[in-house]
């Protein structure tokens, strides 16, 4: 899973293009579809999901990543899981992508945003709370 990840926020570097308010990274829909068929729709959510999270701790992503690549991936494999079909998981993850997680990303994305605000304040207060602690040598 991790290779995919690794794949994916390389390629999302050098291709891609604007797509209304986003960014379409075809690098991240094509590894959505190539995981959802070799290793099922939840480690394809997994993969979308740190991809996302890599992406925008870099700077290169947005927080419109989240919803449509972890759709995109949940539905291209649940219609492969069904169908056995891999045109058909191409088109579940335009569909989740393109229509339903256009559709409900005004509700996903306060949630998000939530989350990635205060990623920062959590690291900083487990590393405090640490039961490991660094000595100075004295």
């Amino acid at each position: 899973m991790s290779v995919l990840t690794a794949i994916v926020v390389a390629g999302s570097i050098f291709i891609s293009f604007p797509a209304g308010i986003a960014r379409a990274y075809p690098v991240q829909h094509a590894v959505n579809v190539i995981a959802a068929i070799l290793l099922g729709p939840f480690p394809a959510i997994v993969i979308a999901f740190m991809t996302g999270l890599v992406r925008i701790r870099t700077g290169t992503g947005s927080l419109l990543a989240f919803p449509g690549g972890m759709i995109g991936a949940a539905f291209a494999g649940w219609l492969y899981k069904r169908t056995r079909q891999i045109w058909l998981a191409a088109l579940g993850e335009i569909i989740g992508t393109g229509i339903i997680a256009s559709r409900y990303l005004i509700k996903a994305l306060p949630s998000f945003q939530h989350l990635l605000l205060n990623l920062d304040a959590v690291q900083v207060k487990m590393a405090q709370e640490s039961p490991i602690k660094i000595s100075d040598g004295a």
